[in-house]
């Protein structure tokens, strides 16, 4: 009896021992699928795609400069037998405004140049017909791109445009406007690609103070008392 009751101890003892050592190890369990731990205030920010919008892009209030034969504005040069440099390259050797029925050009004798994007690479420039301010069509547009060293042609309405420019803050998009004959345009012009695009006819009422970047690819701008909103990434699909 005495040999069967140590074994009986010795067997409970055992099973005692084994039963804490599982116990201590159950507190350490992993979390459950289903409830995630919080991550630590100093784990890896979550990384973003290059592509997706920002923050918006502040609203652009500059005015544009008027530059005669001989004048220049940041870097940008009209010179007396018409070409058009940027720190001495020249990116036009001449501005032809107007092409006549024979053939010929009516090269610009005066520039409209806007303000420049947010990075100050890129310039649009209009060559106007006439000298005087007062008369004269300035319906030849360019864009200036200072990294590249050239200035090509964009389509902005019939007449180059209102005096008027929105860049998105990243340098991507341009907006202009056209205003004539009692209807608007609004033109995105794609900086990095060239291509621009026409958002359709609309009411002349379009309120430009009321424009406002949402993001670097959306804004809001009021035509006719309402607001309306363009998403560039639809646009240039």
């Amino acid at each position: 009896m005495s040999h069967a009751k140590t074994r009986t101890v010795s067997v409970m003892a055992s099973l005692l021992i084994v039963g804490v050592a599982l116990g201590g190890c159950s507190t350490k369990s992993a979390p459950s699928a289903t409830e995630p731990s919080s991550p630590s205030a100093d784990s890896s920010p979550q990384l973003t795609s290059p592509d997706a919008p920002k923050a918006a892009s502040p609203k652009t209030d500059g005015t544009w400069t008027t530059l005669l034969p001989g004048e220049a504005k940041d870097d940008l040069k009209f010179s007396t037998d018409g070409t058009l440099s940027d720190q001495d390259k020249v990116l036009l050797d001449s501005i032809p405004v107007t092409y006549v029925s024979d053939g010929s050009a009516l090269y610009a004798k005066r520039l409209v140049v806007s303000d420049s994007s947010p990075s100050g690479n890129y310039t649009f420039v209009k060559g106007c017909e006439e000298a005087d301010p007062s008369s004269g069509l300035c319906w030849a547009v360019f864009l200036v791109d200072r990294a590249e060293g050239t200035a090509y042609p964009v389509t902005v309405g019939k007449y180059g445009g209102k005096d008027w420019v929105q860049w998105s803050s990243d340098d991507r998009y341009a907006v202009l406007v056209e205003v004539m004959e009692g209807s608007s345009w609004i033109y995105v012009v794609d900086l990095q690609t060239e291509a621009s695009k026409n958002l359709g006819e609309m009411s002349a009422n379009i309120d430009l103070e009321s424009f406002q970047w949402t993001g670097d690819r959306t804004f809001t701008i009021t035509v006719d008392g309402s607001p309306m909103q363009v998403d560039l990434d639809t646009v240039f699909q």
